[in-house]
């Protein structure tokens, strides 16, 4: 099992974010996904041990309007977005020389988390579960490029936001 390094950065303020909850739930993700051979065989990771090694991750809550900057920069895409990746590790593999990986960044908007979560009927905590999930199966190399892929990693998300939120692995 890898250990995990994980950096979350709250700079919105419209809505209160219980981090130490969100970083559990989120180590309570990554322990599911890494610990799940089945899912790990569709990754970048499918023929590396991860045994020993340190992932880690950047994650950013935002707002619109510091996302869409974002998603202007780096997808030439002038409106806010739920959620972006930028997956280091995922689009660039290499041999490991050394037993740190750094995955990437995941930024989410809670202004559009908390619009999807209503349009959606959802909670917001599921809503930012969901793009939490979303955001981390991007990092290890899903991609989304036709409906097959789509549900599949939806699947995958249900999985492990279940996993997370029925409290396995406490």
């Amino acid at each position: 099992m890898p250990d995990f390094e994980l950096t979350v950065t709250n700079k919105q303020a419209k809505h209160s974010i219980n981090i130490e909850s969100l970083e559990n739930n989120f180590f309570k993700m990554l322990e599911y996904l890494t610990s799940n051979n089945q899912i790990l065989d569709k990754t970048v990771f499918k023929d590396i041990n991860l045994d020993n090694l340190n992932l880690i991750i950047d994650v950013l809550l935002t707002d619109d309007k510091e996302i869409q900057e974002l998603n202007l920069q780096y997808r030439d895409k002038k409106i806010p977005t739920d959620v972006l990746s930028f997956a280091l590790y995922a689009d660039c593999p290499h041999k490991i020389n050394i037993n740190i990986i750094p995955l990437g960044d995941i930024i989410i908007s809670i202004d559009t988390t908390d619009k999807q979560a209503k349009e959606n009927n959802k909670t917001f905590e599921e809503e930012l579960y969901f793009l939490l999930s979303h955001g981390l199966l991007h990092l290890f190399g899903l991609n989304h490029i036709d409906d097959e892929s789509l549900n599949e990693m939806l699947s995958i998300q249900e999985q492990m936001i279940s996993y997370c939120m029925s409290g396995s692995g406490q």
